[in-house]
């Protein structure tokens, strides 16, 4: 049979014992792990429509007029293009095109199963954009993620307000929103791996 005081000095101590504990746990951290696509062949990512826009505000309608050939460069790198200069253009109504460097790694989070393609900066260069130059740099935060699709359906990349630039004259975020799909040169699946 057990007294009253020591039950109650057992809470205390159990008390104790988890408060000490929750003090001294290590917190789990996502682990990111270099990504490869499915195959090493060469790919298009492809985009109708996607949404350009200045701090939010003043949005344009632009297209990618060419595909984009991508493939990986290198373990867990990535390089594309849609024009001859070596960047990608995005074609945007009424005004001067948005015009990047894409290359970057593939990524991979153990933790949220999300896969990305982390675009790297290209800081001290002006590029075109619809307002005027811009610098493509973002701290490396520009990360375009990718969900792996599935016998006739195409991967997808997903852009949500995605920053990718600032313009060079008053600092104000590009951003870019849409939806890009991904295939082989043939229009076959590829996906990313880890």
């Amino acid at each position: 049979m057990f007294s009253t005081k020591r039950t109650k000095a057992l809470v205390i101590a159990a008390v104790a014992a988890m408060a000490l504990a929750a003090v001294t746990a290590v917190p789990a951290s996502a682990s990111v792990l270099s990504a490869r696509f499915s195959t090493s062949s060469e790919f298009y990512i492809k985009a109708s429509s996607v949404t350009i826009k200045k701090n939010g505000e003043s949005a344009k309608s632009c297209s990618l007029a060419n595909p984009i050939r991508a493939g990986e460069f290198g373990a867990g790198a990535f390089i594309g293009s849609n024009e001859s200069f070596g960047g990608v253009k995005f074609t945007c109504s009424g005004s001067n095109p948005l015009v990047m460097q894409f290359n970057g790694q593939m990524k991979y989070d153990t933790e949220s199963g999300r896969y990305w393609l982390a675009v790297h900066d290209l800081a001290n260069q002006d590029q075109t954009s619809p307002w005027g130059f811009y610098r493509q740099s973002t701290g490396e935060t520009d990360n375009w993620t990718w969900v792996n699709g599935s016998g006739s359906t195409p991967s997808t990349i997903t852009l949500n307000e995605q920053y990718v630039g600032y313009l060079s004259s008053t600092g104000e975020k590009i951003t870019v929103s849409g939806t890009l799909t991904a295939t082989t040169l043939s229009g076959g699946l590829i996906t990313l791996t880890h």
